[in-house]
Formats: C-alpha cells, structure tokens, sequence
C-alpha cells in the first residue's frame, strides 16, 4: 500500500488516514493498537487524530510533544542539573562551530551546520523548516540509552550509533550496536538521567535517550519518544522487548517479561554485540531486479521492481560479531558489498 510522504518531514495526514481505514475495513479481526515509529514527533496533532480512532500503544500526543519542545526539556534540565551542550531557540550570531535541528526531527537528516545568515541559499536535500531550535557542537562518542521504561520499572540497553554522511546530511542515521564498552560511570551516569526523565516526563513504553560521551562530561542530547532502531537489536528472537512495550502501554510491569539482571532491570546482556545499519540509495535511483538474490543478512527488503528513490533508505543489514567495533565493522562491509551487487561492480 502506497504512503505519500517525504523522507526529510514524515508522513502526509490524508494519505496515513486513508491507509489505515483501509488496513482497518479489510483485518480479519479489530485491531489490537497502533504503535508509532519515526516520522510523527513533529506532528503531535495528527497523534491526537490517530489516538481518536485507534488505541495508541505508545506515549501520547501530549507526551510527545513536550518530549520534543527544546524549550519546556531545556528548563527541565536545568532544574534537574542535567548537563547538556549549549542550546538556544533564537539563531546565534557567530554560527561556526553550531547545529541546527528541525524540532521533532529524526533520523538525522533534519541536523546541519547552522548557515551564516538568514539569506544564505539552502543546499537541496537540506531541511528548512522554520521550527528549528540550535546547538553547540561537542566532540565524543554517541551512546543511548534504550529500551522499554514506565513509571516503575526499566528494562534497558546501552546502544552506540554512528552517521552514514553526505555532504548534505552530514548527521544521516548511518547503524547502531549493543551491547558495548562503556565506562561504568558513563553508563550509570546515563540510566540515572534516563530514570529521571523518564519520570519527569511521565514516558511509557519502548523509548530512547540519546548521550554523547565527551573527554570530561556526559551531555545528554534529546528522548525518542517511540520505538527506535535500537529495537532491532535488543530485542531477542521471541520478541520479548517489544511484548514487554505493550504491557508498559498497557499499564503492566515490563520488567514482569524481561528477566532483569541488575538494580536497574538491565536485560541480561548477549554474548555477542548485534548491529544493523542502513543503506541508502546514494549511488542514485535504483529499480529492485527481478529474482534478486538478497543475502541472509539482509532484512526490511523491498519487494522486486519497487523504485527506491536516490538517498532513500534502501535496505537494512545485520551483523553480530564478539564486540561492538567488530559488529560495526561487519556492517559497513556487508554495505559495500550489497551496494556492489545492486548497483554493480564500478559503484
């Protein structure tokens, strides 16, 4: 079933309303709820529309959207004492060494260098929203804080991302992996600020905090209200995490699912870390030909003859290796080598 929408700004409302009708009048039999992925955080309205029609299993419009709000999250962490990078909602003066980032805003493609002046011509591809909130740059490692929490109890992961850049999205969601190396402090550090906002916040359910891990400091960054990447490789071959969010939703202990194997109800940890990253059509539009043989580690793959459209996300691939550097560095060569086999040999 085709959606209209736009990789940079989500879904269109007519379109997504249309599609579940139909999804909803053809089921064999009511469905049991609607859970939200990317693609909604800027657009709280259309989850109060969808919560008016279907049982939203996930945090509410209200919910997100304060999540999302840099204004209400920075006077947050400041009563809290959280630390932060250095943010304003108004344009600075001097843009070097800042970011800019379109409120409610993911997978990265919303974030670039903050443009010397308002008349500045925008690079094509690049988000201009004029909901855009601005950051100081830090140098370190990006780690979250992931998986399923509510009011009582947390059953969680720490995750490392990393971005697959071009040079008009340079923060471009690139893979991630769990479990990894983390110093002690660091990780503690981060799931006391997850529990704090958490609570805060009143979140529900499969959720993100995302950190970067600077010389000196843990600064944390922004929450991803809404099942992320990162379920893909915490959760286990019988769903455990994601059976463990709906009973968040439905007001049910998660941890109940998940056998906690700390005072934080840490799930136990894999022997081995598990990554994923994303390929993109960046070598340009590609049509998926026909009796295309996808490798084992290959998932979310197109149908044969689907058009994916240049630098739309392509296919996902998988990897687990015995550390987390190992897992991300099968990843990047299965990339190169599924991108050979699509696009052939010279690519």
């Amino acid at each position: 079933m085709h959606l209209t929408s736009l990789l940079h700004a989500g879904f269109h409302k007519k379109s997504l309303l249309q599609a579940l009708a139909t999804l909803t009048e053809n089921a064999a039999s009511p469905p049991v709820g609607l859970i939200l992925g990317a693609g909604f955080e800027d657009q709280p309205n259309l989850i109060d529309q969808l919560e008016n029609h279907y049982t939203l299993l996930g945090n509410n419009a209200q919910t997100v959207a304060l999540s999302k709000d840099p204004a209400h999250l920075l006077a947050l962490l400041k009563d809290k004492g959280i630390p932060h990078p250095l943010t304003t909602l108004t344009k600075p003066q001097n843009p070097e060494g800042w970011i800019e980032k379109r409120i409610g805003g993911s997978g990265g493609i919303h974030i670039c260098p903050c443009s010397p002046s308002e008349q500045t011509s925008p690079k094509k591809h690049v988000d201009t929203s004029p909901k855009r909130y601005f950051q100081r740059t830090e140098i370190g490692i990006p780690l979250s804080v992931s998986g399923v929490v509510s009011s009582q109890s947390f059953a969680i992961g720490i995750c490392r991302q990393w971005c697959s850049p071009t040079s008009n999205w340079p923060y471009r969601f690139g893979g991630i992996v769990s479990p990894v190396n983390v110093n002690p402090d660091t990780e503690a550090r981060m799931i006391d600020v997850a529990v704090e906002l958490t609570r805060a916040l009143g979140l529900k359910g499969f959720v993100s905090f995302d950190f970067l891990a600077t010389k000196n400091d843990v600064l944390f960054l922004e929450v991803n209200p809404r099942p992320s990447a990162a379920l893909d490789i915490l959760d286990d071959k019988n769903g455990q995490m994601f059976k463990a969010h709906l009973a968040a939703c439905k007001g049910q202990d998660p941890t109940a699912i998940i056998t906690p194997s700390s005072e934080h109800k840490e799930p136990t940890k894999p022997a081995r870390s598990q990554a994923i990253a994303y390929l993109y059509a960046d070598q340009g539009q590609l049509e998926i030909p026909e009796d295309f043989h996808w490798p084992s580690w290959s998932c979310d793959r197109p149908m044969t003859g689907t058009r994916i459209k240049r630098y739309r996300p392509l296919v996902t691939v998988t990897a687990k290796a015995e550390n987390d550097i190992a897992a991300e560095n099968l990843c990047r060569k299965r990339l190169g080598e599924l991108e050979r086999m699509l696009y052939g040999p010279g690519k």
